[in-house]
């Protein structure tokens, strides 16, 4: 028994070295989940692209998430009206403004955020979706928590173009400002404009 073994051991020897050093499947990138863009104080952003090929009629669309994996509560414009998008480099946002103010506590995670480069983003440029590959990221703002607190005396008030209420305008600018202290930033995400 033992000689037959020592014969059929060249037979398996290949049989063992083709089943150990088989190539591992190539990994579908559509279906890789993109990592998470870099922290700041905690607060990270993501983004999904639904697809990485698009036809030039159809419309980009993504998913942002953020989360706050820092030590402290902050609140967050979590909705598209609160996201700048960089589209290629430039920067764009879509100037709707909005009161959906929301808690991000540690530990927080909003998913969902539905993005498109559909809405009437405004920037330096127009943004032009040519033919071609294009990087794609966002950025969201976060502030602490009383910062809409800060706000609210100032939104009240009647503004009109006395010099009085320029001062109040530019007091109520200063604060939005001055209040959103994290810019976090997402992961790019690399998507290809096809002709038709």
């Amino acid at each position: 028994m033992n000689r037959m073994l020592l014969a059929a051991l060249p037979l398996m020897f290949p049989l063992l070295f083709l089943t150990c050093n088989r190539a591992k499947p190539a990994v579908n990138p559509e279906l890789v989940e993109p990592a998470w863009g870099d922290a700041v104080d905690g607060v990270q952003v993501r983004l999904v692209a639904d697809k990485r090929q698009w036809r030039a009629d159809e419309v980009p669309s993504f998913t942002a998430e953020i989360r706050n994996q820092g030590q402290r509560g902050l609140t967050v414009i979590a909705q598209p009206s609160g996201a700048e998008l960089e589209f290629d480099g430039q920067v764009y946002d879509e100037g709707m403004g909005s009161d959906f103010i929301a808690s991000l506590p540690p530990g927080k995670h909003f998913i969902d955020i539905r993005i498109t480069l559909a809405q009437p983003w405004q920037g330096a440029e127009e943004l032009r979706l040519a033919l071609g590959k294009h990087t794609v990221r966002v950025a969201f703002y976060a502030g602490p928590g009383d910062w809409k607190d800060r706000l609210r005396p100032l939104e009240k008030a009647q503004i009109t173009e006395s010099p009085q209420d320029r001062k109040v305008r530019q007091q109520l600018d200063e604060t939005i400002v001055n209040s959103r202290d994290v810019r976090a930033v997402s992961n790019p995400i690399e998507i290809e404009i096809l002709g038709n």
